[in-house]
């Protein structure tokens, strides 16, 4: 307790120094990664020849050999930003253990100085995790390939055999061994970065050196590091908290009054995000003192602390002189300029709100849960839930026939152990594959895409996922063909994983609409040509909602069932929710549409409040402190 009390006593006198060098250190971070994720962006759609990487593609590479170098060396590039912006409160201490003060200028161009090595740091440290994750890894495909390969991911997802569990224990011993032994390099590393700022020591023995030190005092260091973060995280969440409960009632209490509204919420935002930046500012920076603490006493006790200050001062203090009456004005400025930034954030919340409600509801599988999955008794649900879609799935038999079906095999829904290109419909037509999911429906059968084509005809869309196996490679042309045969091609829309697929549906029947489902994707996917874009849940922002719109396309969002995201994603203006709750969707959509235009707007800023809220937590308390991946996932280029 007292070394931490020692590093908030330094922290506050070197209070204005540190605000400054955080400033310097948020701008040069983003200077540094959005070109350069720009730039890993374009290489990695470059490497493929086309505007965007998604799906298959991105697994490829992330498997490749470049697709390690460039995990390697962005995690490398993030630890050394992190460790750089940790050397500037460790170089105010430490000049302070000399009786010295240090300006914001000599604080920066020694980080720079020491830059070459503290990215050889991040190198060293993210090379050593990535050759101990290679056996783990290895293992762990080993006892996959073994014990799961042979069976669907859906089944193992639903009927979990005991060989999951198994693989599940086997695979959770494995990594949490893996944990422990990273977080015991964490803490035997913890010096590494003041050994490079202080020390005339090469990278490797840098490390080496830390763990000398740490030797005899790693619990009390580690736990003291911990008691301090855990206690940042606890206030971080109890302002998340306690503004968000003040927030809510402020806006709740000013009722229909609009020409307060807007500026009252966003100055609530404004102090909201300053009081975030602040905690994380108090955090972080009080996190490196206490490190350099540790290190000033471990060096002082093994009687190994210099006699002189290593940090070689370069530039003299500059200071810009006011004069008295710009000194009167300052603050005046200071107050025009917040009520400016209060003006354009309140006008900028306004243009976000997307006030349109009108969603697809897009019944997943059918209404899957009411009904056993991709059957007639799932589209008649669907139907009677007022869905605007069914979405369905189709593979071939052996035989050529199209039927209804999302596995690979038969195992979950019939209790057959058979892939379905292995049997024929015949086979199959009597099979029962609506007992597994209630007795209600004994005797429901694996239907035809034709049945299904006459059960949706005039009553409900159908949104036909085209499933590639090892043994379809013609069913594009024969989906095709049934719904000419029906003359239902306004009436469906035809979508796969697979792009090339999409483009073969294109050019047998122009008419046909065409949507591309996305579970992983960078570059701009809103370029691809396709009619609709059906995205994974976790990639949906803002920017790709705005960005498929300007392109006249339509984005649907899957699979999302909790009421909070489904009213989040309502907002974003999607085009169309999947979802296993079509009947839930439905009633929210009918709860909006009675409401009138004020209290729509209160609710799209209370949604925008919430969303705001989580997304600067997250990226402040979560990506800034623990990830070590740069932000490569969709965006445009």
């Amino acid at each position: 307790m007292n070394l931490v009390l020692r590093a908030l006593r330094d922290f506050g006198r070197s209070v204005r120094q540190l605000i400054v060098l955080q400033v310097f250190f948020r701008i040069a971070t983003v200077a540094v990664l959005s070109p350069l994720s720009v730039w890993l962006l374009t290489r990695l759609t470059a490497s493929f020849g086309q505007v965007s990487a998604t799906n298959e593609e991105i697994l490829s590479f992330f498997f490749s050999a470049g697709g390690v170098a460039v995990r390697v060396l962005s995690g490398a590039l993030v630890i050394a930003l992190l460790s750089a912006e940790q050397a500037g409160p460790m170089i105010i201490g430490w000049r302070r253990f000399f009786g010295r003060k240090t300006t914001c200028t000599e604080a920066l161009l020694h980080t720079l100085k020491k830059s070459p090595s503290l990215i050889a740091l991040g190198v060293l440290q993210v090379g050593i995790c990535a050759l101990l994750l290679t056996p783990v890894a290895g293992i762990i495909w080993v006892i996959y390939s073994v014990l799961l390969s042979g069976y669907d991911i859906n089944y193992l997802i639903a009927a979990k055999p005991f060989v999951f569990y198994v693989a599940v224990v086997l695979g959770v011993v494995l990594l949490g061994g893996l944990l422990v032994v990273y977080v015991v390099l964490l803490i035997r590393w913890v010096f590494a970065v003041p050994i490079c700022l202080f020390e005339r020591q090469r990278v490797y023995r840098a490390l080496r050196e830390s763990h000398r030190l740490v030797k005899g005092r790693a619990l009390r260091t580690a736990g003291t590091l911990v008691v301090w973060d855990v206690l940042i995280g606890a206030l971080t969440v109890g302002v998340v908290a306690l503004s968000y409960h003040f927030s809510t009632r402020v806006v709740e209490g000013l009722g229909e009054k609009l020409a307060l509204v807007i500026p009252v919420v966003a100055l609530l935002a404004v102090v909201f995000l300053v009081l975030l930046e602040l905690l994380f500012f108090l955090g972080f920076s009080v996190h490196a003192l206490i490190i350099l603490h540790f290190y000033h006493d471990a060096k002082k006790e093994n009687g190994t602390l210099p006699e002189q200050d290593m940090v070689a001062l370069t530039v003299s203090d500059w200071r810009p002189r006011l004069s008295p009456r710009y000194r009167r004005l300052a603050p005046w400025a200071v107050a025009i300029g917040l009520l400016l930034l209060t003006g354009i954030i309140g006008y900028s919340i306004l243009q976000d709100l997307n006030m349109r409600d009108r969603v697809l509801v897009v019944a997943h599988r059918g209404s899957s849960r009411k009904a056993p999955e991709n059957t007639l008794s799932s589209i008649w649900k669907a139907v009677e839930d007022h869905a605007d879609v069914a979405e369905i799935d189709v593979q071939e038999t052996s035989d050529g026939q199209v039927v209804l079906l999302h596995d690979n095999d038969l195992r979950r829904v019939a209790g057959l152990d058979k892939k379905i290109w292995e049997v024929s419909y015949d086979e199959i037509r009597n099979l029962d594959v609506g007992n597994w999911f209630s007795p209600g429906f004994k005797g429901e059968r694996v239907p035809t895409l034709a049945e299904a084509l006459d059960v949706a005809r005039g009553r409900i869309q159908l949104n036909i996922e085209i499933k590639p196996n090892e043994r379809n490679a013609t069913l594009p042309e024969k989906v095709v063909k049934l719904i000419e045969e029906k003359g239902l091609a306004s009436e469906c829309v035809i979508s796969s994983f697979q792009y090339e697929w999409l483009q073969r549906v294109k050019r047998l029947n122009s008419r046909l609409r065409v949507g591309y489902i996305i579970f992983e994707a960078v570059g701009d996917i809103s370029r691809l040509d396709v009619d609709l874009l059906s995205v994974q849940a976790s990639l949906v922002t803002e920017e790709l909602v705005r960005s498929v719109r300007r392109r006249k396309k339509e984005i649907h969002v899957w699979t999302v069932n909790n009421p909070q995201r489904i009213a989040r994603f309502i907002d974003l203006g999607v085009d169309g929710i999947v979802t296993d709750v079509p009947d839930a969707v439905v009633a929210m959509l009918e709860e909006r549409a009675t409401l009138n235009s004020i209290e729509r707007i209160l609710l799209k800023l209370r949604y925008w409040m919430d969303r705001r809220r989580w997304k600067n937590f997250g990226s402040k308390m979560l990506k800034e402190w623990f990830t070590i991946w740069l932000p490569i996932r969709s965006q445009p280029l």
